[in-house]
């Protein structure tokens, strides 16, 4: 029998930066007293906070990305989903891959996206190609991460250019106008 909460209220369940160390998801560079004035946080997207949340197929593991530092964090919550100290806390570090077809600077991955099938865990990543703004560096790669093992695959499962042509923002009356185009 299920009985369903009434009154449900948010909570923090935990806060990584307190448990692992300060900064484990970033630096909050927001000014609390104006949300109105964010001019930072346009230059991290998809580099402070965490990325995807990801339950393992039993439901005692919960996972996800440290987008800051890069890094698969796998959290212990058991059956009844309890938060871990930091003893308990797996850190992974991502792969960051360089080299032909794969991304020229490894300072451009940036991991977020995640997924549990068959017993392993898929992380996905973009090549943004930031420092070289070549759009023939943007890439969308996936690897494996074995939690038995603790180890991500050698190569990329998934690796695909993303510097195909994107069409259009919107279009009028089935016409692209002019300065609408979705480009990179």
């Amino acid at each position: 029998m299920c009985i369903r909460d009434r009154t449900p209220a948010a909570s923090l369940f935990i806060d990584l930066n307190a448990v692992l160390a300060a900064n484990v998801a970033g630096i909050d560079t927001r000014v609390p007293t104006s949300y109105f004035a964010d001019r930072e946080s346009f230059d991290l997207i998809g580099k402070i906070a965490l990325g995807d949340l990801e339950m393992s197929d039993d439901d005692q593991t919960l996972w996800t990305v440290s987008l800051y530092t890069r890094e698969l964090l796998r959290l212990p919550i058991g059956v009844f989903g309890s938060a871990p100290d930091a003893g308990a806390i797996g850190r992974f570090a991502i792969p960051r891959p360089t080299g032909a077809g794969l991304c020229p600077n490894a300072d451009d991955i940036r991991p977020f996206g995640l997924g549990y099938r068959n017993g392993l865990l898929y992380a996905g990543m973009v090549c943004s190609a930031q420092s070289t703004q070549n759009t023939a560096d943007m890439r969308a790669l996936v690897y494996t991460f074995d939690p038995q093992s603790n180890t991500f695959s050698a190569q990329p499962v998934v690796n695909i250019a993303l510097n195909y042509p994107r069409q259009c923002v919107d279009y009028t009356n089935g016409v692209c106008p002019a300065g609408r185009e979705a480009e990179w």
